[in-house]
């Protein structure tokens, strides 16, 4: 986080930021988002599978978890921490606006973020709002704020300051 919010600071001109209390708070949600996923999975595990099978269901969940979770969990927090420190860092230097950058290799819903401005105290998405690129229905509806990516597993996209609405 440092390291991109120096990098961010550069960018803009500014003095790279302290991220002691960033690191903090970025640790701490990190551990309720994960927290919250796995009793959000037991829960629904128990909901729906018959007793006599849930011991077995859940070791088995654990299982998958170990084999696959801590990839899946540092793929997201990688954007999620740098994007993070970029706010951050662009929030200190006086950045008023960012606009959501979708990589080359977007997915449409992606696309449709890309070039998407807010003021750097807002988000992208609150809940319920919705992102539906228009050669796929469905797309993606908020459960909660969403002040930059990743907007889904495997997102890419980034973050680019402005300190002007063009």
């Amino acid at each position: 986080a440092a390291a991109i919010a120096a990098e961010a600071a550069e960018e803009v001109g500014a003095e790279p930021p302290d991220m002691e209390e960033f690191a903090r708070e970025y640790t701490e949600a990190l551990a309720t988002r994960e927290v919250g996923s796995s009793i959000g999975q037991l829960r629904a595990l128990t909901n729906t599978e018959d007793l006599d099978d849930l011991e077995e269901v859940i070791i088995t969940r654990a299982e998958e978890w170990h084999e696959t979770r801590p990839e899946k969990v540092a793929a997201n927090e990688i954007v999620r921490a740098a994007t993070g420190a970029e706010r951050a860092a662009w929030t200190i230097a006086g950045v008023t606006y960012l606009v959501w950058r979708a990589n080359p290799d977007a997915c449409p819903i992606c696309e449709e973020m890309d070039g998407r401005r807010v003021g750097i105290q807002d988000y992208f998405l609150t809940p319920g709002e919705s992102v539906t690129p228009s050669e796929r229905p469905g797309g993606l509806v908020a459960e909660h704020n969403i002040s930059g990516p990743p907007l889904h597993q495997g997102c890419e996209c980034d973050l680019s300051p402005e300190t002007r609405w063009f």
